[in-house]
């Protein structure tokens, strides 16, 4: 196993070493920016939502997910204790899902203890979910997947309940299990 040695005060950035006699200098934007908590350790800035998040940047079951749907991935995982793929499914499809025009994809699947059922849940954001035309729009949507007769209920969560904090997070979630929105 190597190790690296370090000849260097900790605290100084490399390229402060002299090299042949000639001092480096630093790029206009330096890669060791001063922040109020020191040098950059590599997250651009440090954001609470993201610590009850499943990872930024990492696909769940082969999807993307935002970040409201990222916080209640972490809250089925960690704290509902369900198992994906067999007591929850992220982004179930529906009239073809994604590959055939019309097709429908609801945001999270939670299976019910009656066999063949599953109550749906829509993370509401307030990018693609606020306005009134678009509340028209998603309320046809959930009247269509209403229409499937393995669909049990199908409930809004808001994204501001979901992001406000971890406590009304829990409290969204927990109601929307037992079949209640906010």
């Amino acid at each position: 196993m190597r190790y690296r040695s370090v000849d260097r005060p900790v605290d100084k950035p490399p390229g402060d070493k002299r090299i042949g006699g000639r001092r480096l200098r630093f790029r206009q934007h330096s890669e060791f920016p001063k922040t109020r908590r020191g040098r950059y350790t590599g997250d651009i800035a440090f954001d609470a939502l993201e610590v009850q998040a499943w990872p930024k940047g990492s696909e769940f079951m082969g999807q993307p997910a935002s970040l409201p749907e990222r916080r209640v991935i972490w809250w089925l995982l960690h704290r509902a204790h369900l198992t994906p793929g067999m007591d929850f499914e992220f982004q179930p499809d529906f009239l073809g899902g994604r590959i055939l025009r019309g097709g429908l994809v609801a945001d999270f699947g939670l299976h019910t203890p009656v066999p063949g059922y599953v109550v749906l849940w829509e993370v509401e954001g307030t990018t693609f979910h606020l306005g009134r035309w678009r509340e028209f729009r998603d309320e046809a949507r959930r009247q269509k997947l209403l229409a499937f007769p393995e669909v049990f209920a199908v409930l809004s969560l808001a994204e501001v309940d979901i992001n406000r904090s971890d406590r009304s997070r829990d409290e969204t979630c927990e109601m929307a299990m037992r079949l209640q929105e906010k």
